[in-house]
């Protein structure tokens, strides 16, 4: 029932020229938590300043993976590769998209 009501959601979606980006002034106060406890990131244990008040996360393999796959995805720059490496732990692990991987090792 799920993946008909996904597969139906799907094709009564608008369609969207491109993606737009939005950012919060802030983060929401629990977004960490409840990344930790989705299992999405986990603590950056190469932040070790006592005097950070923000909690530095890794996010897991696995979930950039699946965001790395979607479908209908844009083309990611240089810049943007560069994020989600510095942002992934084992980084080095993730299946890049055809055209993206090899341009940056080289």
């Amino acid at each position: 029932m799920i993946a008909k009501r996904d597969k139906w959601l799907a094709a009564k979606a608008p369609k969207h020229s491109g993606i737009e980006l939005l950012l919060e002034p802030e983060d929401p106060d629990n977004a960490n938590e409840a990344l930790l406890l989705l299992g999405i990131a986990e603590p950056d244990t190469r932040w070790d300043d006592p005097n950070d008040k923000y909690e530095r996360l890794l996010l897991r393999p696995w979930a950039v993976q699946a965001a790395l796959s979607r479908r209908g995805r844009r083309r990611l720059s240089a810049k943007d590769v560069s994020e989600i490496k510095r942002c992934t732990r084992d980084a080095d692990t993730l299946r890049w998209p055809a055209g993206i991987h090899n341009e940056q090792d080289d």
